[in-house]
């Protein structure tokens, strides 16, 4: 071979050489890019996974708060009821006390001196 073909198979080898450095760095890259891109995707997941977690707790907290308030609606009403028939109870019990100490008594009229 002559000093030129050499000279041309060496350019032509550097060549190709810095084409594959390119190529092999270019995969990297796209290597790289598709890592970072599956991170930000299991940081996405990860972040919509909380969300919804938090949601459901909020939910669930809600939830465990009206059936609390429903509780002591109940209660508060089931207290109203008995308290109700106390008075009720009480009401009768003197009425009939009172009618008791009257029944013996005669109504005078008043223009009657009492002795």
């Amino acid at each position: 071979m002559t000093k030129e073909e050499e000279e041309d198979e060496d350019e032509r080898e550097e060549k190709e050489e810095e084409e594959e450095e390119e190529e092999e760095e270019e995969e990297e890259e796209e290597e790289e890019e598709e890592e970072e891109e599956e991170e930000e995707e299991k940081v996405e997941k990860e972040e919509e996974e909380k969300v919804e977690k938090e949601e459901e707790e909020k939910v669930e907290k809600e939830e465990e708060e009206e059936e609390d308030n429903e509780e002591e609606k109940k209660k508060r009403i089931k207290k109203r009821k008995k308290r109700r028939k106390r008075r009720k109870r009480r009401k009768i019990k003197k009425r009939r006390k009172r009618k008791k100490k009257t029944e013996g008594i005669i109504d005078i009229p008043k223009h009657f001196p009492s002795r």
